[in-house]
């Protein structure tokens, strides 16, 4: 998944898909089979190289670029 013309590992793009779905971290976790603590650092490492500051942001981004 490239957003804002920034790869992101295949890990981060499953936790995206997981967001734009509206699921929580546990979810994510649940889902992904790892930790909370896990999905938070894939979060805060995309929002970083997306740079945007909420999980909203990052979803306006992600579904205007389709």
């Amino acid at each position: 998944m490239v957003i804002s013309g920034t790869k992101l590992t295949a890990r981060e793009a499953a936790v995206v898909s997981k967001i734009i779905e509206g699921k929580g971290n546990k979810e994510i976790a649940r889902d992904l089979g790892c930790s909370t603590k896990t999905v938070e650092l894939h979060a805060s490492n995309v929002f970083r190289k997306v740079g945007v500051k909420s999980r909203l942001e990052l979803a306006c981004k992600v579904l205007s670029a389709d």
